[in-house]
């Protein structure tokens, strides 16, 4: 579950900006740091919280329409990320969809939902779009495995772990995570082997796991959400699940939020799929 499509949106991010002022194509050593170069990170040398305020910024401007303003609410969206800000992430990743839906924006979305363990079933939906869009992609493919992982699934988790790393031999997230699944299911041998390979492609990948909110001990799946949640939260979601318009989608929504505004949408639009 890495964020692959980072160097191409900083890529274009920069075009555009150049386009707009051609400083903003010169160094930062050159001139002072434009908006779009902190936005884009382009040297990894601005915090998270100086990112989001460099997108920010670039936004508020107006300068930046279709494509680049898509872009400039996906560095946003990977921004919010870092500092665990989810749901201002998925709010910036869903606009960033709705202007140009990419395979990576919904691996993206559906990442930032399973790891915040907020709305699986709809991180499921953005996974399964993601794989339409580009079959075959081993991250995508880590991905919905992750997600499956977390829903319990494990032999469809095992099934789009084995296709990520027909593609990616030593990917150490695809083993670490197939690792869990065995031995879940019993199979602690072939489990601490995968989990042994993962290390040694990538020390570290046992606590990013433990980030994810996912330990090879862990007790039961985790469930649909961690925690109910309120009104506040219920335009963001309704934005998902009438993008996906599918059945699961509308009753997680009334699961969730049965009593706030877009409830009574949700419960017409699963009678007009009945009929």
């Amino acid at each position: 579950m890495r964020k692959s499509s980072i160097g191409f949106v900083m890529a274009a991010l920069l075009a555009a900006a150049a386009a707009i002022h051609p400083a903003s194509a010169q160094t930062p050593a050159a001139t002072p740091a434009t908006p779009e170069q902190i936005c884009a990170n382009a040297t990894d040398q601005y915090s998270a919280e100086e990112v989001i305020a460099g997108c920010t910024a670039a936004i508020d401007s107006k300068r930046h329409q279709g494509a680049g303003l898509a872009s400039l609410l996906t560095l946003r969206a990977y921004a919010y990320d870092e500092e665990e800000e989810y749901e201002k992430s998925l709010a910036d990743m869903t606009e960033a969809i709705r202007i140009e839906p990419t395979a990576s924006r919904y691996d993206a979305r559906c990442s930032t939902r399973a790891v915040s363990d907020l709305d699986l079933q709809l991180a499921l939906a953005d996974c399964n779009q993601a794989i339409k869009l580009l079959p075959g992609h081993a991250e995508y493919l880590d991905s919905r495995a992750f997600v499956y992982l977390k829903l319990g699934r494990y032999d469809e988790a095992i099934a789009d772990y084995n296709e990520s790393l027909k593609t990616a031999q030593g990917y150490a997230n695809a083993l670490f995570g197939r690792g869990i699944a065995k031995i879940r299911k019993g199979d602690a041998v072939g489990g601490q082997a995968d989990i042994a390979a993962a290390k040694a492609a990538e020390p570290d990948v046992a606590e990013r796991f433990e980030e994810y909110n996912m330990t090879v001990t862990a007790g039961a799946p985790v469930g649909l959400t961690s925690a109910p949640a309120d009104c506040a939260r219920a335009e963001t979601h309704w934005k998902s699940v009438e993008e996906l318009k599918t059945p699961a989608g509308y009753e997680d929504h009334l699961a969730r939020f049965g009593s706030c505004d877009f409830a009574s949408l949700a419960r017409a639009r699963l009678e007009a799929m009945k009929k």
